[in-house]
């Protein structure tokens, strides 16, 4: 079963989530410490071995303004690793304050985000997967992309548009 792997992509963390073909429903999984970019994408491989994974989504932090910064570039420069480094097509989902978004969700549900700082990064990849998944097959070929060298290619991540239909 193929699955796609959201990443929140932090300097100190990076915050894991999945989403299968089947539900198409995000789950957050676990936040990867990262102590340097080789280290950092051992761990990304072992999970997304472990959950199928045969796409990743990585969040693009634009600036407030929609323009990319350095940190774009950093976080374009780590999904250039992963990409040749696991093999699979990496997309870059611009995103801003997804982090944020992810500590005001755990609020509104009662919960303190400091009680649970471990989750927040996962929490935010959910997010981001939860976005990318609403996106419609014209909004996925506008997204940054690194693959095969196919540009011209249909998505070779799975589909998961109609299961997320359902």
């Amino acid at each position: 079963m193929s699955a796609l792997l959201g990443i929140d992509f932090g300097e100190r963390r990076i915050g894991l989530a999945s989403a299968d073909a089947e539900t198409a429903l995000p789950s957050a999984l676990c936040t990867v410490e990262r102590r340097s970019d080789a280290a950092a994408i051992d761990e990304i491989a072992r999970v997304a071995a472990s959950v199928g994974a045969s796409a990743l989504v990585i969040g693009e932090p634009l600036a407030f303004d929609g323009t990319r910064g350095a940190s774009c570039e950093r976080v374009a420069r780590f999904a250039a690793k992963l990409r040749r480094s696991l093999g699979h097509p990496v997309w870059l989902l611009p995103e801003t304050l997804t982090t944020v978004a992810a500590q005001e969700r755990l609020a509104a549900m009662g919960v303190r985000p400091e009680r649970y700082r471990p989750g927040i990064d996962a929490l935010a990849a959910a997010l981001l997967l939860e976005e990318f998944l609403g996106l419609d097959a014209a909004e996925r070929a506008r997204l940054r992309r690194y693959d095969e060298e196919s540009a011209g290619e249909e998505d070779a991540a799975p589909d998961l548009t109609e299961a997320s239909r359902r």
